[in-house]
């Protein structure tokens, strides 16, 4: 019997599939048409249902077949799509991982729960998230992460029964990366796990898995897609990332069609929490810009309730600060504080509906403008040194800034803006002067130039992009040409004084050239400017290697300052000891480093510890 049911699903399974492929050839051609989502869902229809949450890092809509891609290797995806409710203009408020899953799990607006970046910020306690509302419902609850950026010392874990997160060794970076991660075999694996083994049979839950595969990267364990002739191979690479998450999804769905997970009373929302750049407007990966590539983002509802065929929500724009409101009344649980995003079953459909977005993360990494930004159905506002108003349906690929053409319009959304910011609900005067304690409110939330006077800071349109001209260094590198790569990176730092990556670099091919106090001294000279917990412990680790203890401390203090949870602190300090012959305090420092952020410093930590411990078990060795 077991055989024959699992018979019926595959066959099923393959019908959707072929399902998704017709339907991402009609979305192709424009003939599906959109659904009204509160037509087909009651609030208050899931009520005492289980709740999946499947957050896919880094990946963009338009690389998924469900949303038209037809080189995609995504039948899992296709085929949820296929059985559910697929939305064809899903936006991110911030193309950053820790705020934007923050904006998921709160329903909130960066600028109100104040989560703006990664590594610096912590979700506060006076937040209310998902889980804990889920929790107070009588849900047990689950998250399975899979990168050190979403670890639970920033907040993530409020309302969690369980909070798993595991580095994996094929997944470790350097000792102080947020990109320390587990790939999707994994996280499935350990989710599975939870399902069949460790939950409560007898009480609905809510279970979050978070797959970091798409993340740069793109090292895929297998091949699904073969380049053809003149293609990128970061494309494909990063293709390939995807269809391998796809594949363990399916593990997933497979296990939560299992009777014992009562798939009649579960529902899966499956949502990208920002997308990439590859290429587009010369840049690449995420986080400095608020282009498509990054913003526009999957979103797919489907499970028990939800109708058994493809449904489009795609004559309005949505938010992923919708997420918690609309869960919240498709569950018939009250919400106790007002959110940012709406509830997508009661409100109506509003083709003018403006939803939010930001990024500060080019102020706060790359000493560039912050952006902000306001996305509708047909167009885009971007907020910038040089401003930027977009025709999304006539310009797509954002080639044609109409900003001088349409100035009224941009004079509006501006004004808009502001007005969401500030907390109004209705539209304020655009010739009314705002008073002192508005501009202050709007210059702590990153909004700059309030006043009218020019911006300082320099527009990240012309900034970044020369982080494109070190790539020619890195190249050089490989080839152990270092005299002529450090050429090519001086000339990078000059023209991005206060960017981490160029300097750091320039270090690294000054070390491979033997000039260490050269790569001293321009680490010393950043760090004395800029706030940098990474250039700190580059620094650190480089005056340890010419035994420069004292000048050392001074800036393990300051990397202290900047993190006071960086395991590498502790490690750096018990080196310092170990050479001196004090072994059971560097023990004590190694133990630290390892209580703090053992995740991230590995085996590496735990043998120097158990090093340290040796040498203390025989003082005369």
């Amino acid at each position: 019997m077991a055989g024959g049911e699992k018979s019926i699903r595959t066959a099923l399974l393959g019908v959707a599939i072929i399902v998704a492929v017709v339907l991402c050839l009609l979305v192709g051609n424009g003939s599906v048409g959109s659904i009204e989502p509160g037509e087909i869902l009651r609030p208050g229809s899931a009520k005492g249902f289980n709740l999946v949450l499947i957050t896919l890092d880094t990946t963009r809509a338009d690389r998924l077949g469900c949303y038209g891609y037809a080189r995609a290797k995504t039948p899992t995806l296709d085929a949820l799509a296929a059985r559910g409710i697929c939305f064809d203009h899903a936006i991110t408020t911030v193309p950053v991982t820790l705020p934007s899953h923050t904006t998921i799990m709160t329903g909130m607006y960066p600028f109100r729960h104040g989560v703006r970046n990664n590594g610096s910020y912590q979700v506060v306690q006076e937040h209310t998230t998902l889980a804990e509302m889920l929790k107070d419902a009588g849900y047990q609850t689950a998250a399975f992460v899979s990168a050190f950026v979403l670890d639970k010392r920033f907040g993530l874990d409020q309302g969690f029964d369980v909070y798993d997160f595991e580095i994996s060794e094929e997944g470790r970076r350097e000792p102080i990366s947020l990109e320390n991660e587990r790939n999707a075999k994994l996280v499935t694996t350990a989710a599975i796990r939870w399902l069949d083994r460790q939950r409560e049979k007898d009480k609905p839950f809510f279970l979050w898995v978070h797959y970091y595969d798409p993340h740069s990267p793109y090292e895929s364990p297998a091949s699904f897609i073969a380049p053809e002739a003149g293609e990128s191979p970061l494309s494909v690479a990063y293709d390939n990332e995807i269809a391998f998450m796809d594949v363990h999804l399916k593990r997933l769905v497979e296990a939560l069609e299992n009777k014992k997970c009562s798939p009649d009373k579960t529902i899966t929302l499956v949502v990208s929490d920002h997308g990439e750049s590859l290429g587009e407007h010369e840049v690449l990966e995420h986080g400095g810009f608020i282009y498509e590539p990054c913003m526009h983002v999957a979103m797919i509802l489907s499970g028990g309730g939800v109708p058994d065929r493809p449904c489009r929500v795609s004559d309005r724009v949505v938010s992923t600060a919708d997420i918690v409101p609309t869960l919240m009344s498709l569950f018939g649980l009250p919400l106790k504080t007002e959110l940012d995003g709406l509830d997508l079953l009661t409100v109506s459909r509003d083709t003018k509906r403006a939803v939010y977005m930001e990024t500060l993360y080019g102020q706060q990494n790359m000493g560039c403008a912050p952006l902000f930004g306001l996305r509708r159905l047909k167009d885009k506002y971007i907020r910038a040194p040089r401003p930027e108003y977009y025709d999304l349906r006539k310009d797509p690929l954002e080639l044609n800034n109409l900003h001088d053409k349409k100035y009224a319009v941009v004079k509006s959304l501006d004004q808009q803006l502001l007005n969401m910011m500030l907390g109004e609900k209705d539209d304020l005067d655009s010739k009314r002067v705002m008073t002192e304690e508005e501009m202050a409110k709007l210059k702590s939330l990153g909004y700059t130039d309030v006043s009218g006077d020019s911006v300082s800071l320099p527009d990240p349109k012309d900034h970044l992009p020369m982080m494109f001209e070190l790539a020619p260094a890195l190249r050089l590198m490989e080839q152990n040409k270092y005299a002529e790569a450090l050429v090519i990176a001086e000339e990078v730092v000059d023209r991005l004084p206060g960017v981490e990556v160029p300097l750091l670099t320039t270090a690294d091919i000054l070390c491979k050239l033997n000039r260490t106090d050269d790569a001293i001294n321009a680490m010393r000279e950043f760090v004395s400017k800029y706030d940098s917990i990474a250039v700190c412990i580059a620094l650190a680790q480089q005056l340890a290697e010419v035994s420069r203890y004292v000048e050392m401390e001074t800036i393990l203090r300051k990397a202290e300052e900047l993190d006071s949870n960086c395991g590498m602190i502790s490690v750096l300090r018990g080196d310092r000891l170990m050479a001196a012959g004090e072994y059971q305090q560097a023990a004590e420092q190694y133990h630290k480093g390892i209580e703090l952020d053992g995740d991230r410093l590995g085996h590496v930590a735990r043998n120097k510890l158990a090093n340290a411990m040796k040498h203390c078990e025989t003082p005369n060795q």
